[in-house]
């Protein structure tokens, strides 16, 4: 008689994905073990082993829903036709809002994942360059927005979108450590951005 193998057990990718993304974020790549994956998900090792392959790999799946769910919605404003000055200043806006509630204490899970990782693990290099280029991508969009508005110089369009990238970074950074200073940074660099646009400001 003929045995059968035992399927593993289906389950909702998107609802595991997004599981193991809140307890990679919660925790960090190095210190999320086997254990805490299933745990989180409610799926068995063997079964995430069959399905993603390795834990990086899906730590990876995690990092691209994060980048897609969390992420996207706040640059979308900047890429969008006709964004310029008032969107860029909006984006730090709304980081500082961010930051005094739940994502103040966690961060953000590509940028905690930069620290952790890019470095040591040549591997993650990839993920932070693209993750980084899009940030520099969207501030440019609405950037050369601006300049075609007369609000700032062209010349200074690629200088600028370089600068707000590591301010949006940065931020990110401090949050770990002291959400009100952060918010207070991105407050600043918000009217920093307004001024460019006033009669009179060097641009």
């Amino acid at each position: 008689m003929m045995t059968r193998m035992a399927r593993p057990r289906s389950f909702d990718e998107r609802a595991v994905v997004e599981a193991a993304k809140n307890c990679f974020w919660g925790r960090g790549y190095e210190a999320t073990a086997l254990g805490d994956l299933e745990a989180a998900t409610g799926v068995g090792r063997s079964s995430l082993y069959l399905r993603f392959g390795s834990k990086r790999a899906l730590f990876e799946a995690a990092l691209e829903a994060y980048e897609k769910n969390c992420i996207e919605p706040l640059l979308v404003p900047l890429e969008a036709q006709g964004a310029g000055l008032p969107e860029v200043a909006g984006y730090f806006t709304t980081l500082s809002a961010l930051f005094r509630g739940w994502w103040g204490r966690r961060g953000c899970m590509m940028v905690n994942a930069i620290a952790e990782l890019a470095g040591p693990d040549d591997g993650f290099a990839g993920f932070a360059s693209r993750f980084m280029d899009r940030y520099r991508a969207a501030f440019s969009s609405a950037l050369s927005f601006a300049a075609a508005s007369g609000d700032i110089q062209r010349a200074a369009v690629s200088r600028r979108a370089k600068l707000l990238t590591a301010s949006a970074i940065g931020a990110w950074v401090v949050v770990r450590a002291d959400p009100a200073t952060a918010a207070a940074y991105c407050r600043a660099v918000s009217s920093e951005i307004r001024s460019w646009a006033s009669p009179g400001v060097p641009r």
